[in-house]
């Protein structure tokens, strides 16, 4: 876990940040902050899972409802399936919790493929307006050895319950007013995407450096394009992505890229050991994007996705940190490894 001491920056005064680096780790911390909350809790959540962890979740959610705090939840009909057919759902909705799921499909829908889409794939928590999590940490069993990001920020002076369809708000300014952490929402329904445009925009104003890590490598045309045209200007990119992912249509289908990457000079290091499951962009040394967003045209351009936009180097040399722990456990690529694979 990274810290960021308040006394760092003036434009942190009075902000604690918490940047968690594996799932097990994001998950004693923000079950630690439920058991605390007072007034009102609002998650919106892509997988709970009916097991250990998820169960541990939704029996604090319950418990707070049963005591009176305002509690929300808002999960996916795909990434949370098996909770959604659980008992546990009638509990929740008797005991006072608002549960709602996004782009429900029911029945004889499910074979109406166009129906499968949007989903949320959104990691978001809220805890007495004053603490929010976000990033790409799922409550899901499977993934409890995982390595991912998420941030935990306390904002001592909010007093805003940011309501789920919000497109972009600014959690904090500097002396000069301007955002140093945006939280941003795309809202596929309304064709709202702040994560692509601001992101292709700052891939094409790199000036040095281009870095990004993804568990699942499959940018659009218009972002590999960015990327090639970064390295024509002298801009060093640099892509980590894990050797093996939890899907092998993915380890197939990555490699296609990796190939077009390599040849077009932009280095690409596979991750060894657990699963990363990390969604991580930094620009330069001056901005950084983190939160759910993949490196695909679904979340790019299809999905609900939440992340956050930083323009502070105190948070971002942080987060570089975290980003080099992983790359000193992966190994560069070349196109030899890519011809030599069966």
């Amino acid at each position: 876990m990274q810290n960021l001491k308040k006394t760092k920056q003036k434009d942190l005064d009075k902000v604690d940040i918490s940047i968690f680096s594996t799932v097990n780790e994001t998950w004693q911390n923000l079950l630690s902050d439920l058991e605390k909350a007072e007034d009102s809790i609002v998650c919106e959540e892509y997988t709970v899972d009916d097991k250990e962890i998820g169960t541990k979740f939704l029996k604090i959610l319950l418990k707070k409802a049963k005591a009176g705090l305002e509690v929300k939840l808002l999960i996916d009909r795909f990434g949370s399936n098996l909770l959604c057919h659980s008992d546990l759902i009638d509990e929740l909705k008797e005991s006072g919790v608002e549960i709602s799921i996004y782009n429900d499909i029911n029945g004889l829908e499910i074979i109406k493929f166009w129906r499968w889409l949007p989903r949320t794939h959104v990691k978001f928590f809220q805890i007495d307006t004053k603490i929010i999590y976000t990033g790409g940490v799922c409550l899901d069993q499977k993934m409890k050895k995982w390595d991912d990001l998420m941030i935990r920020l306390y904002l001592p002076n909010n007093n805003q319950k940011y309501p789920f369809l919000k497109n972009v708000t600014s959690l904090l300014k500097n002396s000069e007013q301007d955002d140093v952490i945006t939280l941003t929402f795309s809202n596929p329904y309304i064709d709202k995407f702040p994560a692509n445009e601001m992101l292709y925009k700052k891939l094409s104003q790199a000036k040095n450096k281009i870095t990004i890590n993804t568990p699942y490598f499959l940018p659009p045309k218009k972002f590999q394009y960015v990327l090639f045209d970064a390295v024509k200007r002298g801009v060093k990119v640099t892509v980590t992505a894990p050797e093996h992912t939890d899907s092998l249509m993915q380890n197939c289908v990555s490699l296609i890229y990796y190939k077009d990457m390599l040849q077009n000079g932009i280095e690409v290091h596979l991750n060894k050991g657990n699963m990363n499951h990390t969604k991580l962009f930094m620009v330069d040394k001056n901005w950084a994007m983190m939160g759910s967003s993949n490196f695909d045209y679904l979340s790019l351009k299809r999905n609900r996705e939440a992340n956050l936009f930083i323009d502070n180097h105190i948070i971002i040399d942080d987060l570089k940190e975290i980003y080099q722990s992983f790359q000193n456990n992966s190994k560069p690529i070349d196109l030899n490894y890519i011809n030599n694979i069966p």
